[in-house]
């Protein structure tokens, strides 16, 4: 019988921590969800260590993700449900006026680039991967990050008595 890895162990337990191999975490918002920065540090990851088109996948899967819990967490699509796929999703949450055109057009591109890196049968370069990390931590900023941020310029302009609340 050929012996594995896991009973060439002297305890017979793998590491309970994950090893990081050289890999440099990446720092994010605090606004964007765990959920889905946590994606995002994965494909990132996978970019670093070469592994471009499971980083392409995995940008895709972070966008996928990041639209979803838009419909879980924005009172206005409270009655509604997301469509199936992620570009027809996108683009349901620009015609509803949730996502501005602009961010629309942004996280189409960056769908069909993650959908490239998935099903596409050449090779998921290292500049399609890098470009594809450009535009979604874009997207996320867009998505999270500034609103959160103008979020709380208002809360203080309210709190002085500069504006009313709405």
């Amino acid at each position: 019988m050929t012996e594995g890895n896991i009973d060439r162990l002297e305890n017979g337990e793998l590491a309970k921590d994950a090893i990081r191999i050289a890999t440099r975490p990446i720092d994010l918002s605090e606004h964007i969800p765990d959920r889905i920065a946590g994606l995002f540090r994965e494909a990132n990851e996978c970019r670093q260590m070469t592994w471009y088109e499971a980083a392409g996948a995995m940008y895709r899967k972070t966008l996928d993700v990041a639209t979803k819990h838009i419909y879980t967490h924005d009172d206005r699509l409270r009655e509604k449900q997301p469509a199936q796929a992620l570009r027809a999703r996108i683009n349901s949450l620009g015609e509803m006026k949730i996502l501005e055109h602009d961010i629309v057009e942004l996280a189409d591109v960056a769908a069909l680039d993650g959908n490239d890196a998935t099903h596409d049968v050449d090779p998921y370069t290292k500049e399609e991967a890098e470009a594809l990390e450009d535009l979604t931590l874009d997207l996320l900023d867009r998505l999270f990050v500034r609103p959160a941020k103008i979020a709380a310029v208002k809360a203080k302009q309210i709190a002085s008595g500069q504006r009313r609340s709405d």
